[in-house]
């Protein structure tokens, strides 16, 4: 039974079709597998990564690189 590449992506789960031509959100996918679904936090730590930027071969004024 030939559709067309319009139904894809298709889904299927324990050789039953779920999901056709569109992608199925986190929930949906969780449901079918019988996962229930982790909450995310109500907000996102905050986290700030510093890198050195002068000396080494890059910086700082070297003529090697």
């Amino acid at each position: 039974m030939a559709r067309g590449p319009g139904v894809l992506p298709a889904v299927v789960v324990v050789g039953v079709l779920k999901s056709t031509g569109a992608y199925p959100a986190r929930e949906q996918i969780a449901a079918w597998a019988g996962l229930e679904q982790a909450k995310a936090p109500a907000k996102a730590p905050n986290i700030k990564v510093v890198l050195p930027m002068s000396g080494g071969c890059c910086g700082g004024g070297s003529r090697s690189c």
